[in-house]
């Protein structure tokens, strides 16, 4: 206090700038370190909406793929097929696309898991259809044909039975 006595105006005025110009510089580094910080927030938040937006559209394609199987299996309408391999082809666009801005190690473990069991559900789909595609053929050249021919024998030989009373 006795030190601060015995300056001049003039040190005194000199010395309020001086401290002024410290408090100023200590409040803009404090602020860039703070705005750094948020954007550094805000960047890691933008990365995972993208992630969820993303991992949305995968989610909602792979329950239109199965409501198409599902579809199929009941109606056996090829319009199902087309559909499903539609989703097919933008569920594939869409896990490459995840693959190559997921970044978070942990996260593009499972999407890789996920893009795995997709395509083991996609060959076990083609089984599914070619099985079906089988036993259409399978009815429509055997058991048509062969139903009825059997159904006129029968019938031959329980009229045949009624007109001689062999029943």
């Amino acid at each position: 206090e006795l030190m601060f006595r015995e300056l001049t105006i003039e040190r005194k005025i000199l010395l309020g700038f001086i401290s002024m110009l410290i408090l100023i510089v200590i409040i803009s580094v404090i602020s860039i370190w703070s705005l750094l910080t948020a954007s550094s927030g805000f960047n890691h938040y933008r990365d995972l909406a993208r992630e969820t937006n993303i991992t949305g559209r995968v989610q909602a394609n792979v329950l239109l793929m199965r409501m198409n199987v599902k579809d199929y299996i009941i109606t056996l309408n090829k319009k199902d097929i087309k559909e499903y391999d539609h989703e097919w082809k933008d569920v594939q666009e869409l896990m490459n696309q995840a693959k190559k801005e997921i970044e978070e190690e942990d996260h593009l473990k499972i999407i890789k898991k996920l893009d795995k069991e997709l395509i083991d559900y996609n060959n076990h789909f083609q089984e599914v259809k070619k099985l079906i595609e089988d036993r259409v053929e399978i009815e429509t050249k055997s058991l048509n044909v062969k139903g009825p021919e059997m159904e006129k024998i029968l019938t031959r030989i329980l009229k045949s039975a009624s007109e001689d009373r062999d029943i």
